[in-house]
């Protein structure tokens, strides 16, 4: 089955993203598509508009400050799982996300879309809870919530 008619955007900025998102009547968020891209093509989902992140570069990467280690929403699953920093730092990420999907799936899956499709029996949202994570959450006008 095809997925139902929708708008696609493709911002450049994190502004430019949420800036969208408050336009759209019903506006989702495309990151690696591994969970909304099936839902649309079964239409489970039929979102009006498409919000593509993958050109907004500073939602990649894994990166230490302080006393924390900052992975962005748009990290795929399997950088995750070789950057040597979580290696050296969070040796238990390697082997959780061994466990993620199937190959294919953790090239394309990233972590912010493993948090915020909210599937029960996902892994990812598992570790960060177990991790004591905080979450940071850009909203539109500028203002960030941190989840913790």
């Amino acid at each position: 089955m095809k997925p139902a008619a929708f708008d696609y955007h493709l911002p450049g900025s994190i502004d430019e993203a949420l800036n969208l998102y408050t336009k759209c009547e019903d506006g989702r968020f495309l990151a690696g598509g591994q969970s909304l891209v099936p839902m649309m093509s079964l239409r489970l989902a039929a979102p009006s508009d498409i919000i593509d992140l993958n050109k907004i570069k500073e939602l990649s990467g894994v990166y230490s400050s302080d006393d924390y280690i900052h992975i962005g929403a748009m990290t795929r699953q399997d950088q995750m799982g070789s950057d040597e920093l979580l290696c050296e730092h969070v040796p238990i990420m390697n082997a959780v996300i061994d466990s993620v999907g199937h190959p294919g799936t953790r090239t394309r899956g990233t972590i912010g879309g493993s948090l915020c499709h909210a599937d029960p029996a996902a892994e990812l949202p598992a570790l960060f809870l177990a991790l004591d994570a905080q979450l940071v959450v850009a909203q539109a006008g500028g203002t960030t919530r941190t989840i913790a």
